[in-house]
C-alpha cells in the first residue's frame, strides 16, 4: 500500500517541473541557488527522481482511496 504525503510542485529556471516532498522543498530551493552544485551535476543527481520528465499534467497529484 502506498503512503501519501504532502508535496510541492515547482519549476526550475530551465523549465523543468519537479514534484517534491514537502519536507525537502526548502533544501531544494537552497540547492537550486548553488551554482557549484548545479555545475558539478550534484543537483541533478540529488533531485532527478522528482523531475516530471515533461509537463506537470503527466503527474498524478492525488490518489482516490
Amino acid at each position: 500500500m502506498a503512503t501519501l504525503q504532502k508535496v510541492k510542485v515547482t519549476m526550475d529556471e530551465s523549465g523543468h517541473w519537479y514534484v517534491l516532498p514537502d519536507d525537502i522543498y526548502d533544501e531544494f530551493v537552497k540547492d537550486e541557488e548553488n551554482e557549484d552544485m548545479i555545475d558539478s551535476g550534484g543537483f541533478d543527481d540529488k533531485y532527478r527522481q522528482y523531475r516530471t520528465g515533461g509537463g506537470i499534467n503527466l503527474v498524478q497529484l492525488y490518489a482516490e482511496i
